[in-house]
């Protein structure tokens, strides 16, 4: 019987870590969304001209389709802002 108990936390620790490993991962993709989010604002701010202006406008749309994106994948697998702070501090 000890082995079955082994092999189940065995098991679980298993799933466990991959799952904090995917959260881990997802969380550093929204992180690094939101930084090109915020970078594309500021280029779209300090643009001029139309062909920077139409650049821009095309950076930030993408830039924004993207984290809206991320932030999709965390709320489908349910990571939320408290989870996030304990994956993080799980990792170090």
């Amino acid at each position: 019987m000890s082995w079955m108990k082994k092999t189940w936390n065995s098991w679980f620790k298993k799933e466990l870590e991959e799952e904090r490993a995917e959260k881990r991962s997802l969380y550093t993709e929204v992180l690094r969304a939101r930084a090109r989010w915020e970078e594309a604002v500021m280029y779209f701010e300090e643009a001029s001209g139309v062909e920077e202006i139409d650049y821009a406008i095309h950076m930030l749309e993408a830039a924004e389709i993207k984290y809206q994106m991320y932030l999709k994948q965390a709320k489908k697998i349910g990571l939320d802002r408290s989870q996030i702070y304990d994956v993080e501090e799980s990792a170090v």
